[in-house]
């Protein structure tokens, strides 16, 4: 059983999917990791060149190709995906992206096993000109640097870049049955992953972004991700707890937190921080212990 898995969406991404698969398998772990690839019906010699990368390393690769487009048909592809899951961390590549620190994978693994109640954690990542190369942006953005965030937080925006993050496979088992309604599926899932406990950056730059004519969020115009953006944040409200519902409600909304509601949402968050920190002083023995016997 690998203890991570890399799940690699990709779409008619023929000029850049082996670059990103050479940069996870440039990657020196001292633990097993597998390669999910999901293409979804591409017609450009993406799923040949995925093949051959497969043929050339045996028990690395799990390929999934479909034969019809199936976002077209409004699946999202983290539902297809997700009962393949098996390791116990989950990590993202999409396929034109790429990794740019051999350390990556191990850096972000020891980091989780650190913190037990880390479920779900990013690297700093580069955005740049797929033409020219030239760096575009630094993610993510300035006021979202906090090395330690939370479900909550996220409800104003997402600020978590799926190809930089990992996740245990243990926050989320499964997705909601009606996953499938929104369309924004990125956001919804980290935010129901980071319903269990806290967020996690670490401050290396590991990640490039591509930015291109192709991309699907970028593509959009601001109407459309402020729109697309607010059902999500309508549709996490449902899966909330108590009272920290009350903060992506407002934010779908637009009606600001009554004073009975910040007041809540202060004390359930100065407990759960408690919580946290008792936790965290039984667990990290536990961890010290395990990487010494190596398990």
């Amino acid at each position: 059983m690998p203890k991570v898995q890399v799940v690699v969406p990709t779409y008619n991404h023929a000029p850049f999917i082996a670059e990103t698969l050479d940069s996870i398998l440039a990657q020196e772990t001292t633990h097993d990791y597998q390669i999910l690839i999901h293409d979804d019906a591409s017609t450009d010699g993406t799923r040949e060149i995925i093949q051959d990368y497969a043929k050339r390393h045996p028990g690395r690769f799990e390929c999934i190709f479909q034969e019809e487009n199936q976002f077209q048909q409004g699946c999202r592809i983290a539902s297809l995906v997700w009962p393949h899951y098996k390791a116990q961390y989950i990590a993202y590549l999409d396929g034109d992206d790429l990794w740019i620190r051999p350390d990556k994978l191990q850096i972000q693994v020891d980091f989780m096993d650190k913190n037990p109640r880390c479920m779900i954690s990013q690297t700093h990542s580069i955005f740049f000109n797929s033409n020219t190369g030239e760096t575009i942006e630094h993610f993510p953005p300035p006021g979202k640097r906090g090395e330690r965030t939370c479900f909550e937080n996220l409800a104003p925006g997402n600020y978590l870049l799926s190809s930089a993050v990992m996740h245990r496979r243990s926050a989320l088992p499964k997705l909601p049955s009606d996953f499938d309604e929104i369309g924004f599926g990125d956001y919804a899932k980290f935010a129901l992953i980071a319903r269990k406990g806290w967020i996690g950056l670490i401050h290396i730059e590991a990640t490039k972004y591509r930015i291109h004519d192709k991309n699907m969020w970028f593509g959009k115009s601001l109407e459309e991700r402020v729109a697309k953006t607010q059902i999500v944040q309508a549709y996490v409200a449902k899966y909330a707890p108590k009272p920290f519902d009350a903060y992506w409600k407002s934010e779908s909304t637009g009606v600001p937190l009554t004073a009975e509601q910040q007041i809540a949402g202060n004390k359930a968050r100065r407990l759960r921080n408690g919580v946290d920190e008792i936790l965290g002083v039984f667990q990290k023995p536990l961890f010290k212990i395990r990487r010494l016997i190596g398990i």
